[in-house]
């Protein structure tokens, strides 16, 4: 449990505005990397959940980095990370290139 005096820390507030905004790009930046290697639609057209290696296979990506790029997203929602499978949420679907 948090301790209620370092809520009225003026410098703890400050500090905690800053971990949100740096959090915020971070997330942002996830999201394009996603978007630019096409997750979205490499899983739409799998027809359900990839392995994470062959979504790396995929995208020419090196698979430890996608695998942390994934549970980064599936941290914030934007995808869902079922053991060592990855598959859409419906916020993914935005992220689709081609949409039916």
């Amino acid at each position: 449990m948090s301790d209620p005096r370092r809520q009225d820390d003026p410098g703890e507030q400050r500090a905690a505005v800053l971990r949100r905004l740096v959090n915020g790009y971070q997330v942002s930046q996830a999201i394009h990397v996603a978007a630019t290697l096409g997750i979205a639609d490499r899983l739409a057209l799998a027809g359900g959940p990839c392995a994470s290696d062959e979504l790396a296979d995929a995208t020419g990506c090196d698979p430890e980095a996608l695998y942390r790029l994934l549970r980064a997203l599936a941290s914030v929602g934007a995808k869902v990370k079922q053991i060592e499978c990855v598959t859409t949420s419906a916020e993914s679907y935005c992220l689709r290139i081609v949409r039916p």
